[in-house]
């Protein structure tokens, strides 16, 4: 592929990419839970279903259902719900609806890391 403006090589800078927005999304949290170290991260609907997520798969069930409840909810419950982790929630509405980009755990960088997620969760679904 070459960028036809400047006629170099574009180089791609992701290895795995998946055309099929489910697969892209499972890919874009794994990543996003490896690079923030999170124990979990999901993509959750407002009925707390999981769209799609990366972690224990309980564990991930579990935080999908708190996702709509955290944007009203007391830190101090959360922590309670999670046993003591500490829970990031991102509203988002890439195509008008609302959705949550949840995460639990995670380094002091995971709100850098959680904006790049929402990036590009928004990315995969507007494309699709």
């Amino acid at each position: 592929m070459y960028d036809t403006a400047h006629m170099k090589p574009v180089v791609e800078r992701r290895s795995h990419r998946s055309e099929e927005p489910h697969s892209a999304l499972g890919m874009q949290l794994e990543r996003t839970r490896q690079n923030g170290r999170l124990e979990a991260v999901v993509l959750a609907d407002t009925q707390g279903l999981a769209i799609a997520f990366a972690g224990d798969a309980d564990v991930c069930r579990a935080l999908s259902a708190i996702a709509p409840l955290a944007p009203h909810a007391r830190a101090s419950c959360l922590a309670e719900l999670t046993g003591g982790g500490d829970v990031a929630v991102r509203a988002l509405r890439p195509l008008g609806a609302p959705l949550f980009l949840a995460a639990l755990g995670g380094t002091a960088a995971r709100d850098a890391v959680l904006s790049s997620a929402a990036a590009g969760v928004e990315r995969i679904l507007q494309r699709n």
